[in-house]
């Protein structure tokens, strides 16, 4: 679930090869970063998803990682 979770926040590539990016039903948040830093000019809005893909995706593997560490520590 992590993995799936981690891969399906940053795909970008497969959408982007498969629909361009011009395509309006195919929205993920790589997408729109990329279009919002390098479309549209708006490199400050553009770091700012960015920024929110890396704290989103932190908070999800961060604790697995440290239960992770935890239960093999105690064996």
């Amino acid at each position: 679930m992590i993995i799936l979770g981690h891969i399906s926040l940053k795909i970008f590539d497969l959408v982007y090869a498969m629909s361009g990016p011009d395509n309006t039903f195919t929205s993920v948040p790589a997408l729109n970063m990329y279009l919002t830093s390098f479309r549209q000019n708006q490199f400050a809005l553009g770091a700012a998803i960015g920024t929110i893909l890396l704290l989103l995706v932190a908070f999800v593997i961060v604790p697995y990682l440290a239960s992770a560490f935890r239960t093999e520590e105690s064996h």
